[in-house]
């Protein structure tokens, strides 16, 4: 939780923000500006990538239990910087600012342009650090990319990797299992159609350790979680692996699943874990064919 105030000729303006403790400090919401002129607060939010909306509400105590949703608006997945605009905030006003992994925003008293605008870090939207611009490269390639190519064109550079993949003759690919199994996966198993993304790597699910089993209607759409119902909110991958390459696909491992019977480090281990995510399709009866791609 971070408390932040500012005094104005209006009075006290107090700003409370939640941050989820699931969560690491990179992968939380940062507040980047605040500034108070004429009646109306203006509030700029760093966001990282993989939650769908920005909601801000409002009350007049921290001891409130309802607080009334004041501005909504879409992120889209991007990391970026929403700039959220209050008219009137009033003298005394506790916000709190929160980030969902749900693409469609919660109704607000304020939504639009006037009042929510984001600006993605993407193309066209603000500049790309080298590993991001790595990274964007292979997810246009069609040769199954892994964490050591990014960091191969970290050293190497962009134009090197791009030239390897459009003069393949300078290359050999004879002992890459990974391309080649992609290629078999594109040339021979890919069935024909438009391909949508509902899910992608990276992005934000609820988790629950297999140590205690979930209630029975866990993956029922109506179950409700709570922040003391066992889930933490993670980015895939996550799991467990002796293997160090698999880890490396890891950005939450579950160290704790692998028995130790004896020893300092001695731990029971579980099985299993439980995930959650929730995704909106505008006409449910146009989904086909979908499917779950597990590495």
């Amino acid at each position: 939780m971070r408390y932040r105030r500012e005094r104005s000729g209006l009075g006290l303006l107090a700003l409370v923000v939640f941050l989820s403790q699931g969560l690491s400090a990179a992968e939380r919401p940062v507040i980047e500006g605040l500034h108070l002129e004429n009646g109306q607060l203006t509030i700029q939010v760093d966001v990282p990538d993989g939650y769908g909306h920005v909601l801000v509400e409002s009350g007049s105590d921290l001891r409130d239990e309802l607080l009334h949703p004041l501005v909504s608006g879409e992120i889209f997945g991007y990391a970026g910087t929403a700039t959220i605009s209050i008219p009137e905030p009033g003298h005394t006003t506790f916000l709190k600012i929160q980030a969902g992994i749900e693409t469609k925003p919660p109704l607000a008293a304020y939504t639009g342009g006037n009042y929510f605008h984001f600006e993605a870090d993407m193309p066209g939207g603000g500049p790309l650090s080298q590993s991001q611009a790595a990274n964007h490269a292979l997810n246009r390639l069609a040769y199954g990319p892994t964490p050591s190519d990014a960091a191969w064109i970290d050293e190497a550079g962009l134009d090197a990797f791009i030239d390897a993949q459009l003069h393949p003759e300078t290359i050999s690919d004879e002992r890459n299992a990974n391309l080649n199994g992609s290629n078999r996966l594109l040339f021979h198993e890919y069935r024909p159609g438009l391909d949508t993304k509902m899910i992608s790597d990276g992005d934000l699910w609820y988790l629950r350790k297999g140590n205690i089993a979930p209630p029975a209607d866990w993956n029922q759409l109506d179950h409700k979680i709570t922040d003391d119902t066992g889930w933490s909110l993670v980015r895939s991958g996550f799991g467990y692996s002796n293997s160090g390459n698999e880890r490396d696909y890891f950005r939450f491992e579950l160290s704790d699943m692998r028995r130790i019977e004896e020893g300092e480090d001695a731990q029971p281990g579980y099985l299993s874990f439980f995930v959650r995510r929730e995704f909106d399709v505008s006409d449910p009866s146009e989904v086909g064919g979908l499917f779950l791609n597990m590495i």
